[in-house]
Order: structure tokens, then sequence, then C-alpha cells
């Protein structure tokens, strides 16, 4: 089946959110379209279920027993026949013109050198499956211009891309469990890859108490996720200070988030050391020293008995 844009869905054992994201993308008013749901769990028959349900040629079931979403986006991307890649998590949605107005952007002809492009996202915050805030985000012409961007959009952004520039810096690193996405768009920016943001409100994002396959638990994971990002790119990192500060603030707080009160202190010092005029750096400094001070203070439930 030969079709313009292919759609990457990873799922692992969320098949009611995963029914909710298919019926966005059968809602679109493009139709040359392919979906590639790619299941992350061993047990495979709820999401296989999902889709035989629909009963439609252009969804396609896939089972990838390697664990981690990387794995799953990858086997997605092998099995594409689209020239654009379109990634969408399970628990979010799409409006019904996004595929029509990705490909109407990408087909200009002022945007032929365009490897990816990402949309702006509507932020949904869900609670007992009533949406209870919404907010609209986009990524300003400043954070692309000093790179921060990069630890602002993901594929949870309406992330497409072009099949070549994808495979060409080898798709997902599988190493990474989290932070997966920043790894991908730092390779296609390093190789010289060029893009551009649709600004258009075209993806819902949910946020709610369910696990998302890209959002781990465990702070301390993405604070070495962080790390490891960090020393794999240093050297374009080291080119972009305001994308540095930002890759320093987002460990310390994740270290902070996991118990590491005195690694968070020291990415946080380290931050306010590289720019001390940094009003950012020297808040978060002082609040995790004072955080951590007051919570030394205060004596445990053990001690009191």
């Amino acid at each position: 089946m030969s079709v313009e844009i292919s759609v990457v869905v990873p799922t692992y054992k969320r098949p009611e959110l995963l029914a909710r994201c298919l019926s966005s993308i059968s809602r679109q008013t493009y139709t040359d379209f392919e979906v590639l749901v790619v299941d992350n769990a061993r047990d495979s028959q709820e999401a296989r279920g999902v889709v035989e349900k629909i009963n439609d040629p252009r969804y396609i079931y896939l089972n990838e027993l390697t664990p981690g979403v990387s794995a799953a986006r990858n086997r997605g991307l092998q099995q594409a026949q689209g020239e654009l890649v379109l990634f969408v998590d399970d628990d979010d949605e799409i409006v019904p013109e996004m595929l029509q107005k990705l490909l109407d952007f990408m087909r200009q002809s002022d945007q032929s050198d365009i490897s990816f492009t990402w949309c702006g996202v509507i932020k949904l915050l869900e609670e007992n499956g009533v949406v209870i805030e919404e907010k609209p985000f986009l990524v300003a012409d400043q954070d692309i211009q000093d790179m921060t961007f990069l630890v602002k959009i993901g594929t949870g952004c309406g992330l497409c891309v072009r099949k070549d520039a994808l495979l060409e810096v080898g798709g997902f690193d599988e190493g990474y469990k989290l932070s997966e996405d920043r790894d991908l768009l730092i390779k296609l920016v390093k190789s010289g890859k060029h893009y551009r943001p649709l600004n258009e409100f075209l993806y819902k994002r949910y946020y709610h108490c369910g696990e998302r396959l890209s959002q781990s638990l465990h702070s301390l994971e993405e604070a070495e996720h962080d790390y490891r990002l960090y020393y794999e790119h240093l050297h374009f990192i080291l080119q972009h200070p305001e994308l540095r500060l930002r890759l320093l603030d987002l460990r310390a707080r994740h270290y902070f988030e996991g118990g590491e009160q005195e690694k968070a202190i020291d990415v946080a010092h380290h931050a306010w050391q590289i720019q001390p005029l940094r009003i950012r750096s020297f808040r978060r400094m002082a609040s995790y020293w004072l955080k951590s001070l007051f919570a030394r203070t205060i004596p445990s439930k053990s001690g009191l008995v």
C-alpha cells in the first residue's frame, strides 16, 4: 500500500485510551494514510482487538516485544510506507484537519528542504475521565533561535518527520527509555536537517493519572537519562548556552523529585556558576537548598514514637 503519511502509535496496555486515539485519526478529512499501532505488551489481545474492531485495512497491528517506546517507534518506522511519519501517543488525540494541514504545509514550494515539523498543542488536564483544565501551547520564536525548543517539543507535539531523515540518523536510540525524543531531535539538527513549526493547534495532549509510554514514574531514572543525553551531545550543547542551562535545570529538578537533594543542589549550583546573573538559576538553587534544609529539620515519624 502506497501512502503519503504513516501514523505511528506505540501502545501499552491501555485499550480504552488507544480506542479514543484511533477514533480521532479515523475522523481525518485527509484519507490517504496508514496507521501502525505498535503494541509493546506481550499479552497482545487487548490492543489487537481495538485495531481489529476498526475493520479498516489502513490500520495495521504490530507487536514489538523489545521493551520501551523507542523500540516500538522504530518498529513502526521500519514498516512505514509513507514519505512522512507522524508520531502520536496512544493517550492523545489529533484534530480532524491535522493530516491535511501537515501535508499542505510540507508540500509548499518553500518547504521542500524541511525535514521535520511540529504543531501547536492543546494541553488537557484530565481527572477521572473529565477534562478540568485546557491550555494551548506554542513554541516561541526565541525558543527556536536559542535551541531550547529541543527540550519543549517531542513526539507528543505532533512531531512529523520525513522517513528518509529518520533513517539517516538511525531512528530512535533504543538505549533511551526516556528523553528518546530529545535525543532524536538533537541528532536531526546536528545532521543539518531543516525544520519549521506549523503554528496551528492540531494535537491534543492529555495529562492524567495514567502512565504514558514516554513518561517514567521514577525521577531518578529520568535524571540518569538527562545525564547521558547531556554528555553524548556535549559539543553541540556547549554551542548553545541557553539549551545547556535548560538541560541542567531539568536534571536538577529530576534529582530533587527523586529524593537526591544534594545532587540537585550540585547541578543547580553548576548552572548558576555558568551564568551567575540568571535569576532562574539562582532561584532554583536557593529553592532546593532551603527545601533540603527544611526537610532535615523535621523529625521523622519514627523519631517521634
